[in-house]
Protein backbone atom coordinates (compact mmCIF):
# COMPACT_ATOMS: atom_id res chain seq x y z
CA UNK A 1 0.00 0.00 0.00
CA UNK A 2 1.63 3.63 -0.80
CA UNK A 3 1.41 6.29 1.53
CA UNK A 4 -1.20 8.14 -0.83
CA UNK A 5 -3.33 5.45 -0.81
CA UNK A 6 -3.00 5.26 3.03
CA UNK A 7 -3.59 9.14 3.63
CA UNK A 8 -6.83 8.73 1.12
CA UNK A 9 -7.87 5.91 3.52
CA UNK A 10 -7.38 7.81 6.61
CA UNK A 11 -9.33 10.73 5.63
CA UNK A 12 -12.19 8.76 4.01
CA UNK A 13 -15.19 10.21 6.25
CA UNK A 14 -16.85 8.15 8.50
CA UNK A 15 -21.03 8.13 8.86
CA UNK A 16 -22.07 10.89 11.60
CA UNK A 17 -23.65 9.60 14.56
CA UNK A 18 -26.72 11.12 16.28
CA UNK A 19 -26.71 11.73 19.50
CA UNK A 20 -29.77 10.51 21.55
CA UNK A 21 -32.70 12.97 21.26
CA UNK A 22 -33.95 15.11 24.31
CA UNK A 23 -38.01 14.51 24.54
CA UNK A 24 -39.77 17.09 26.19
CA UNK A 25 -40.16 13.97 28.55
CA UNK A 26 -36.22 14.26 29.60
CA UNK A 27 -36.56 17.89 30.20
CA UNK A 28 -39.93 17.07 32.66
CA UNK A 29 -37.85 14.85 34.39
CA UNK A 30 -35.05 17.55 35.12
CA UNK A 31 -37.98 19.78 37.24
CA UNK A 32 -38.99 20.12 40.66
CA UNK A 33 -42.31 19.26 40.12
CA UNK A 34 -41.09 15.82 39.07
CA UNK A 35 -38.31 15.59 41.68
CA UNK A 36 -41.11 16.69 44.59
CA UNK A 37 -44.54 15.24 43.44
CA UNK A 38 -44.01 12.54 41.33
CA UNK A 39 -44.72 9.07 42.60
CA UNK A 40 -45.35 5.48 42.25
CA UNK A 41 -49.20 4.29 42.82
CA UNK A 42 -47.77 2.71 46.07
CA UNK A 43 -46.18 5.58 47.40
CA UNK A 44 -49.04 8.10 46.89
CA UNK A 45 -51.25 5.68 49.00
CA UNK A 46 -49.34 5.71 51.79
CA UNK A 47 -48.39 9.32 51.60
CA UNK A 48 -51.97 10.06 51.75
CA UNK A 49 -52.49 7.52 54.75
CA UNK A 50 -49.36 9.25 56.35
CA UNK A 51 -50.66 12.68 56.23
CA UNK A 52 -53.98 11.22 57.33
CA UNK A 53 -52.66 9.64 60.30
CA UNK A 54 -50.58 12.75 61.22
CA UNK A 55 -54.36 14.52 61.02
CA UNK A 56 -55.59 12.07 63.69
CA UNK A 57 -52.81 12.68 65.92
CA UNK A 58 -53.29 16.01 65.72
CA UNK A 59 -56.99 16.23 66.73
CA UNK A 60 -56.07 13.57 69.37
CA UNK A 61 -53.68 15.95 71.02
CA UNK A 62 -56.10 18.92 70.91
CA UNK A 63 -59.10 16.99 72.03
CA UNK A 64 -56.57 16.25 74.61
CA UNK A 65 -56.20 19.71 75.81
CA UNK A 66 -59.95 20.27 76.21
CA UNK A 67 -61.12 21.04 79.99
CA UNK A 68 -62.53 17.81 81.68
CA UNK A 69 -64.16 20.12 83.90
CA UNK A 70 -66.96 20.76 81.26
CA UNK A 71 -69.98 18.14 81.26
CA UNK A 72 -69.71 18.42 76.75
CA UNK A 73 -66.53 17.65 76.98
CA UNK A 74 -66.24 14.42 78.73
CA UNK A 75 -69.69 13.63 76.69
CA UNK A 76 -67.63 13.97 73.99
CA UNK A 77 -64.42 11.98 75.01
CA UNK A 78 -66.82 8.99 76.50
CA UNK A 79 -68.84 8.78 73.16
CA UNK A 80 -66.26 9.59 70.88
CA UNK A 81 -68.71 12.78 68.98
CA UNK A 82 -65.20 14.05 67.19
CA UNK A 83 -64.24 11.64 64.62
CA UNK A 84 -61.04 12.13 62.30
CA UNK A 85 -62.01 12.05 58.65
CA UNK A 86 -61.12 9.18 56.57
CA UNK A 87 -58.65 8.84 53.93
CA UNK A 88 -61.45 8.67 51.52
CA UNK A 89 -63.74 11.22 52.89
CA UNK A 90 -60.14 13.83 52.88
CA UNK A 91 -59.91 12.78 49.04
CA UNK A 92 -64.08 13.39 48.32
CA UNK A 93 -63.96 17.10 50.13
CA UNK A 94 -60.63 18.29 48.55
CA UNK A 95 -61.94 16.86 45.12
CA UNK A 96 -64.91 18.27 45.85
CA UNK A 97 -63.39 21.90 46.46
CA UNK A 98 -60.97 21.34 43.63
CA UNK A 99 -63.86 21.43 41.57
CA UNK A 100 -65.25 25.12 42.60
CA UNK A 101 -61.73 26.52 42.38
CA UNK A 102 -62.13 26.20 38.66
CA UNK A 103 -65.52 27.49 38.91
CA UNK A 104 -64.14 30.42 40.99
CA UNK A 105 -60.90 30.81 38.31
CA UNK A 106 -63.74 31.14 35.63
CA UNK A 107 -65.50 34.17 37.53
CA UNK A 108 -62.23 36.03 37.58
CA UNK A 109 -61.82 34.94 34.32
CA UNK A 110 -58.43 33.09 34.79
CA UNK A 111 -56.11 31.77 31.89
CA UNK A 112 -56.40 28.04 31.72
CA UNK A 113 -53.31 27.71 32.68
CA UNK A 114 -53.45 29.87 36.16
CA UNK A 115 -56.79 27.94 36.71
CA UNK A 116 -54.49 24.44 36.80
CA UNK A 117 -51.99 25.77 38.63
CA UNK A 118 -54.52 26.87 41.39
CA UNK A 119 -55.53 23.24 41.38
CA UNK A 120 -52.51 21.95 41.19
CA UNK A 121 -51.18 23.92 44.46
CA UNK A 122 -54.02 22.84 46.48
CA UNK A 123 -53.88 19.21 45.30
CA UNK A 124 -50.75 19.27 46.42
CA UNK A 125 -50.83 21.02 49.68
CA UNK A 126 -53.37 18.45 50.77
CA UNK A 127 -51.51 15.53 49.70
CA UNK A 128 -48.68 16.75 52.66
CA UNK A 129 -51.48 18.56 54.89
CA UNK A 130 -54.55 16.73 55.85
CA UNK A 131 -58.46 18.38 56.14
CA UNK A 132 -58.53 17.44 59.88
CA UNK A 133 -55.85 20.64 60.47
CA UNK A 134 -57.31 22.71 57.57
CA UNK A 135 -60.63 23.07 55.69
CA UNK A 136 -60.66 23.02 52.29
CA UNK A 137 -62.48 25.71 51.67
CA UNK A 138 -60.53 28.50 53.00
CA UNK A 139 -57.54 27.04 51.53
CA UNK A 140 -58.67 26.88 48.03
CA UNK A 141 -59.29 31.08 48.22
CA UNK A 142 -55.68 31.08 49.14
CA UNK A 143 -54.68 28.66 46.27
CA UNK A 144 -56.57 30.59 44.05
CA UNK A 145 -54.93 33.50 45.01
CA UNK A 146 -51.35 32.69 44.79
CA UNK A 147 -52.01 30.87 41.42
CA UNK A 148 -53.06 34.19 39.87
CA UNK A 149 -49.93 35.72 40.87
CA UNK A 150 -47.30 33.30 40.48
CA UNK A 151 -48.70 32.99 36.42
CA UNK A 152 -48.54 36.91 36.34
CA UNK A 153 -52.16 37.20 36.39
CA UNK A 154 -52.03 39.22 39.28
CA UNK A 155 -55.58 40.04 40.89
CA UNK A 156 -55.57 42.60 44.34
CA UNK A 157 -56.10 41.14 46.68
CA UNK A 158 -59.05 43.91 48.20
CA UNK A 159 -60.73 43.01 44.70
CA UNK A 160 -60.07 39.43 45.07
CA UNK A 161 -61.68 39.35 48.74
CA UNK A 162 -64.47 41.50 47.97
CA UNK A 163 -65.68 39.12 45.49
CA UNK A 164 -65.85 36.30 47.41
CA UNK A 165 -68.51 36.37 50.60
CA UNK A 166 -67.45 36.05 53.96
CA UNK A 167 -63.73 36.56 53.29
CA UNK A 168 -61.48 39.15 54.61
CA UNK A 169 -57.98 39.99 52.45
CA UNK A 170 -56.35 38.73 55.62
CA UNK A 171 -58.55 35.81 56.06
CA UNK A 172 -57.28 34.77 52.41
CA UNK A 173 -53.36 35.88 52.64
CA UNK A 174 -53.32 34.04 56.28
CA UNK A 175 -52.17 30.84 54.67
CA UNK A 176 -49.88 32.03 51.70
CA UNK A 177 -46.78 31.09 53.76
CA UNK A 178 -47.93 27.80 55.19
CA UNK A 179 -48.86 26.77 51.31
CA UNK A 180 -45.66 28.24 50.01
CA UNK A 181 -44.04 26.10 52.72
CA UNK A 182 -45.85 22.64 51.55
CA UNK A 183 -44.67 23.42 47.66
CA UNK A 184 -41.26 23.60 48.95
CA UNK A 185 -40.89 27.27 47.21
CA UNK A 186 -41.67 25.29 44.18
CA UNK A 187 -43.99 27.56 42.33
CA UNK A 188 -43.75 26.93 38.53
CA UNK A 189 -46.03 23.86 36.90
CA UNK A 190 -46.19 21.67 34.38
CA UNK A 191 -49.44 21.00 32.70
CA UNK A 192 -50.56 18.91 29.71
CA UNK A 193 -51.69 21.52 27.79
CA UNK A 194 -48.87 22.61 26.05
CA UNK A 195 -48.03 18.98 25.49
CA UNK A 196 -51.19 18.77 23.80
CA UNK A 197 -50.97 21.64 21.66
CA UNK A 198 -47.03 19.98 20.51
CA UNK A 199 -49.01 16.40 19.61
CA UNK A 200 -51.60 18.47 17.91
CA UNK A 201 -49.57 20.67 14.99
CA UNK A 202 -47.06 17.25 15.07
CA UNK A 203 -50.50 15.04 13.98
CA UNK A 204 -50.61 18.42 11.45
CA UNK A 205 -47.61 17.08 9.60
CA UNK A 206 -47.70 13.46 10.25
CA UNK A 207 -51.01 12.49 10.15
CA UNK A 208 -52.17 14.78 7.66
CA UNK A 209 -53.13 11.68 5.21
CA UNK A 210 -55.11 9.60 7.86
CA UNK A 211 -57.14 12.68 9.33
CA UNK A 212 -58.51 15.82 7.81
CA UNK A 213 -57.75 18.79 9.29
CA UNK A 214 -61.54 19.80 10.85
CA UNK A 215 -61.60 16.58 12.57
CA UNK A 216 -58.22 17.07 13.81
CA UNK A 217 -59.26 20.29 14.87
CA UNK A 218 -62.21 18.57 17.12
CA UNK A 219 -60.31 16.01 18.41
CA UNK A 220 -57.84 18.74 19.45
CA UNK A 221 -60.50 20.45 21.61
CA UNK A 222 -62.12 17.13 22.90
CA UNK A 223 -59.14 16.15 24.23
CA UNK A 224 -58.59 19.51 26.43
CA UNK A 225 -61.60 18.67 27.91
CA UNK A 226 -60.26 15.43 28.92
CA UNK A 227 -57.05 17.35 30.15
CA UNK A 228 -58.98 19.44 32.34
CA UNK A 229 -60.82 16.80 33.49
CA UNK A 230 -57.96 15.13 34.37
CA UNK A 231 -56.79 17.70 36.57
CA UNK A 232 -58.81 16.59 39.44
CA UNK A 233 -57.54 12.98 39.38
CA UNK A 234 -54.20 11.80 40.78
CA UNK A 235 -52.24 11.45 37.17
CA UNK A 236 -50.48 14.55 37.64
CA UNK A 237 -48.42 12.45 40.47
CA UNK A 238 -47.94 9.41 38.75
CA UNK A 239 -47.19 10.71 34.61
CA UNK A 240 -45.63 13.75 32.56
CA UNK A 241 -47.79 16.01 31.61
CA UNK A 242 -46.74 14.44 27.68
CA UNK A 243 -48.02 11.15 28.52
CA UNK A 244 -51.29 12.68 30.02
CA UNK A 245 -52.00 14.70 26.80
CA UNK A 246 -51.19 11.69 24.43
CA UNK A 247 -53.52 9.42 26.76
CA UNK A 248 -56.40 12.14 26.31
CA UNK A 249 -56.15 11.67 22.55
CA UNK A 250 -55.99 7.77 22.58
CA UNK A 251 -59.04 7.51 24.40
CA UNK A 252 -60.58 9.11 22.01
CA UNK A 253 -59.01 8.05 19.01
CA UNK A 254 -56.73 4.91 19.72
CA UNK A 255 -56.35 4.57 15.93
CA UNK A 256 -55.01 7.50 15.20
CA UNK A 257 -52.82 7.41 18.41
CA UNK A 258 -51.36 4.20 17.74
CA UNK A 259 -50.34 5.57 13.77
CA UNK A 260 -48.87 7.84 14.98
CA UNK A 261 -46.58 6.41 17.73
CA UNK A 262 -45.75 3.87 15.01
CA UNK A 263 -44.48 6.35 12.43
CA UNK A 264 -42.40 8.03 15.17
CA UNK A 265 -41.08 4.91 16.83
CA UNK A 266 -39.80 3.85 13.11
CA UNK A 267 -37.98 7.37 12.40
CA UNK A 268 -36.05 7.70 16.19
CA UNK A 269 -34.92 3.75 15.37
CA UNK A 270 -33.81 5.34 12.18
CA UNK A 271 -31.91 8.31 13.56
CA UNK A 272 -31.63 7.78 16.97
CA UNK A 273 -28.26 5.26 18.06
CA UNK A 274 -29.46 4.48 21.34
CA UNK A 275 -29.38 1.04 21.60
CA UNK A 276 -32.41 -0.15 24.13
CA UNK A 277 -34.79 1.51 21.26
CA UNK A 278 -33.29 -0.42 18.40
CA UNK A 279 -33.52 -3.66 20.86
CA UNK A 280 -36.90 -2.86 22.35
CA UNK A 281 -39.70 -4.11 20.00
CA UNK A 282 -41.85 -4.01 23.10
CA UNK A 283 -41.25 -0.36 24.30
CA UNK A 284 -44.36 0.70 21.53
CA UNK A 285 -46.64 -1.43 23.53
CA UNK A 286 -45.43 -0.63 26.96
CA UNK A 287 -46.19 2.92 26.11
CA UNK A 288 -49.63 2.15 24.74
CA UNK A 289 -50.22 0.35 27.87
CA UNK A 290 -49.38 3.21 29.58
CA UNK A 291 -51.52 5.16 28.33
CA UNK A 292 -54.52 3.08 28.98
CA UNK A 293 -53.34 2.92 33.10
CA UNK A 294 -53.62 6.63 32.58
CA UNK A 295 -57.17 7.22 31.10
CA UNK A 296 -58.39 4.23 33.66
CA UNK A 297 -56.57 6.77 36.54
CA UNK A 298 -57.94 9.59 34.77
CA UNK A 299 -61.71 8.59 35.48
CA UNK A 300 -61.26 7.61 39.12
CA UNK A 301 -61.15 11.14 40.63
CA UNK A 302 -64.56 11.79 42.69
CA UNK A 303 -67.37 14.19 42.04
CA UNK A 304 -69.20 14.29 45.50
CA UNK A 305 -72.75 15.11 45.73
CA UNK A 306 -73.13 18.53 48.03
CA UNK A 307 -75.03 16.61 50.83
CA UNK A 308 -72.20 13.89 51.21
CA UNK A 309 -70.06 16.75 51.35
CA UNK A 310 -72.02 18.93 53.14
CA UNK A 311 -71.69 15.94 56.34
CA UNK A 312 -67.85 15.99 55.54
CA UNK A 313 -67.22 19.62 56.10
CA UNK A 314 -69.07 19.84 59.25
CA UNK A 315 -66.91 16.89 60.57
CA UNK A 316 -63.37 19.37 59.56
CA UNK A 317 -65.13 22.15 61.38
CA UNK A 318 -65.79 19.65 64.77
CA UNK A 319 -61.79 18.27 63.93
CA UNK A 320 -60.30 21.66 63.74
CA UNK A 321 -62.13 23.55 66.68
CA UNK A 322 -63.86 20.80 69.23
CA UNK A 323 -65.09 23.38 71.37
CA UNK A 324 -67.73 24.39 68.37
CA UNK A 325 -69.45 21.09 69.29
CA UNK A 326 -69.18 21.86 72.83
CA UNK A 327 -70.63 25.25 72.25
CA UNK A 328 -73.47 23.30 70.05
CA UNK A 329 -74.25 20.89 72.93
CA UNK A 330 -74.65 23.64 75.46
CA UNK A 331 -76.73 25.44 73.36
CA UNK A 332 -78.98 22.44 72.48
CA UNK A 333 -78.86 21.71 76.37
CA UNK A 334 -80.14 25.57 77.29
CA UNK A 335 -82.92 25.13 75.15
CA UNK A 336 -84.40 21.62 75.93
Amino acid sequence: MTSSDSTNQEETPQPEKHSKQITNDDLYRRSTQFRFWSFTEQRLKELKRSTNEKGSANLKERLSQLDPSIPEVSEIWEKDLVKPLTVEEEVKIVEYYARKAQGLANYFKLPTQSRATAISFFRKFFLVNSCIQFHPQYLMYTCLFLAAKSDNHFIGIKEFSKAIPKTTPESILQYEFQILQSLKFALLCHHPYKPLYGFFLDFQVEMKNEIQSDKLAELYDHARDKVSEALFSDVSFLFTPSQIALAAYYELNPELVTSYLSKKFSQLSTINEDEQLKSSPNIQTKLVDNLKHCIELSHASFDPAIEEVTQISRKVHYCIDPMKLVKKMQKQKSMS
